[in-house]
């Protein structure tokens, strides 16, 4: 099991499919959150959340953030 100071906590990161955002979406993984990473770029997200390998603390939606209804869908 994973410890760390953000052990029981959820994060949303958007832009997560490569760059700043998938450095922050490890990070709190590292620490201990189950994330939902977002991107537009749906195949390049799959594969980062596959690249993390966290299991069912990680997982992959494909939104864009000005839409109200990708927000939803997402949560």
């Amino acid at each position: 099991t994973v410890q760390g100071r953000l052990q029981a906590r959820r994060a949303l990161v958007t832009g997560a499919a490569r760059g700043l955002g998938l450095a922050c979406a490890s990070r709190f993984l590292a620490e201990g959150a189950s994330v939902l990473l977002a991107d537009l770029d749906a195949d390049e997200g799959t594969r980062a959340t596959s690249m993390l390998a966290a299991g069912d603390r990680a997982a992959f939606a494909t939104c864009d953030v000005t839409r109200r209804e990708d927000l939803e869908a997402a949560f």
